[in-house]
């Protein structure tokens, strides 16, 4: 979601919709492990001089190797931050690398519209369902 003017191999994070009522997945590929060990442990985001701290367990990702990736609700202060910010940095292990937010906010806004992850009136699936109900 975030620098992907071209995408490629461009994309540090990415924000996966896991359905109704349910947290999103962030997987941050560039603070990917070189190893083949599953690790959790402490995730930073450092970002407009305020730290976000989580817990990140790695899933492994082919060639990346194990890339931190935790849940995120819709209402995480994290994302309020991040859509303002042109940068963050991002501590995982011995790792830190600085993601650029170019592209973020408005790769969110269309991911928070398509993704049915609010349990209230504001989710895309309670949108649709009242107009299409009103339109009968």
């Amino acid at each position: 979601m975030m620098d992907c003017t071209d995408c490629g191999d461009d994309i540090g994070m990415l924000i996966e919709c896991h359905g109704w009522g349910r947290p999103a997945s962030a997987s941050i590929y560039w603070a990917a492990l070189d190893t083949e060990n599953r690790t959790t442990g402490p995730l930073s985001f450092e970002v407009a001089g305020e730290v976000f701290r989580r817990t990140a367990t790695t899933v492994h990702f082919g060639q990346l190797g194990e890339v931190p990736r935790m849940d995120l609700a819709p209402s995480d202060p994290l994302l309020v931050a991040i859509q303002k910010a042109s940068h963050m940095r991002v501590t995982f292990a011995d790792s830190a690398v600085r993601i650029g937010l170019g592209g973020f906010a408005s790769a969110y806004e269309r991911f928070d519209h398509a993704c049915p992850w609010r349990a209230d009136a504001e989710s895309f699936g309670d949108r649709e369902a009242l107009s299409n109900e009103a339109a009968r």
